[in-house]
């Protein structure tokens, strides 16, 4: 277990770790459980991220339409960042290599391998790998991301968006009714 690993154990254990709240803001009301599917499952509404975003204020739908608010407490442990995944994995390691294989980027030169590993850590401009998914690449690396955040372990992962900060809640999973 390498140091820093060792550091934030002992601090969790001393601190107690604390949940966040997180929200999903949706302009259509889906009862008091809004149901998360998992990659694959999800054909109704666009692109499958695997998942469903969240913040961690509501910031909904912008329509003129009303939004219904769900949430999920969440700490910081379910939570993978592409500094994480930088840092402390490998994309070698065989559970997120069968998710590189699952979108097939095992086969990427190894230059290009690393501008997408890159990319996937929010280490780079995601521009760069346009070359790989064209116009969609935001959304594709970010479906990748859920789903080595979910072989890991993880159920949600963080990233920049367009918003600044989006959490990937990764499906399957749930969030309840804000009333």
């Amino acid at each position: 277990m390498a140091f820093i690993d060792k550091l934030e154990k002992a601090y969790k254990k001393i601190q107690g770790e604390q949940s966040n709240r997180f929200y999903h803001g949706s302009p259509n009301d889906h009862g008091d459980v809004l149901k998360v599917l998992p990659y694959g499952k999800n054909g109704t509404y666009g692109h499958d991220f695997g998942g469903i975003f969240l913040s961690k204020e509501k910031w909904g739908h912008i329509g003129k339409g009303k939004n219904y608010w769900y949430y999920i407490d969440l700490k910081g442990s379910e939570i993978l960042t592409g500094n994480d995944l930088y840092y402390r994995h490998d994309p070698k390691e065989p559970k997120i290599s069968k998710a590189l294989d699952f979108f097939d980027l095992l086969d990427l030169s190894e230059d290009d391998f690393d501008i997408m590993w890159d990319a996937l850590c929010d280490r780079k401009v995601v521009t760069k790998a346009l070359d790989f998914f064209g116009d969609s690449s935001e959304w594709q690396i970010q479906t990748i991301q859920g789903q080595i955040a979910k072989a890991l372990g993880y159920t949600a992962f963080k990233s920049p968006d367009e918003r600044g900060v989006a959490y990937l809640l990764i499906g399957p999973n749930s969030l309840k009714k804000d009333q």
